[in-house]
């Protein structure tokens, strides 16, 4: 698995395949311009001509090539990385510059979004309550939150300060 993953990388063997392919169109072209009567040394120049810079064909394939979004995202990154090396006091600052950019804007977003935009999903939020009784059996607090139907169905009965008693799990 790991040889095909970096296989992925290595353009050697598409090197070696397009530079044959390169070669016998070359040749083929050069035949064609031999049997129509031109020189060895004319009908290799025409050719050329015909079929363009090896050189340049070899990169149009390659950016044709389905790994070379990749092989681009990696030189970038080396390059990034090579350039953060000589300015390494600016990146810092850029870089706490932009967390607390995110940070203050996630803040604003959050506040704006539950509190404005969408407060609570019912009317007169502001009456509502949460329950708790002091329990000295639960040893951490001392009050819990947690009640059995029996307790909120009581609550709902005895209580007179409430409108309504929920209770949800």
């Amino acid at each position: 698995m790991t040889r095909k993953l970096f296989g992925l990388w290595r353009r050697s063997k598409f090197n070696a395949e397009l530079d044959a392919e390169l070669q016998f169109h070359l040749e083929e072209l050069i035949a064609i311009h031999k049997a129509a009567g031109m020189s060895e040394e004319e009908a290799r120049q025409s050719a050329l001509l015909r079929l363009g810079h090896p050189q340049q064909l070899k990169e149009t394939c390659g950016d044709a090539l389905w790994t070379q979004p990749f092989e681009d995202a990696v030189r970038d990154s080396a390059f990034a990385v090579r350039s953060m090396g000589h300015a390494g006091g600016l990146n810092l600052m850029a870089v706490l510059a932009l967390a607390l950019g995110i940070c203050c804007s996630t803040v604003v977003f959050s506040v704006v979004y539950n509190g404005m935009l969408h407060p609570f999903p019912y009317r007169n939020a502001e009456r509502l309550f949460a329950i708790r009784v002091d329990d000295k059996r639960v040893a951490s607090m001392g009050f819990r939150y947690e009640f059995r139907l029996d307790e909120i169905t009581a609550f709902r009965k005895q209580g007179r300060s409430f409108d309504d008693v929920v209770g949800y799990g």
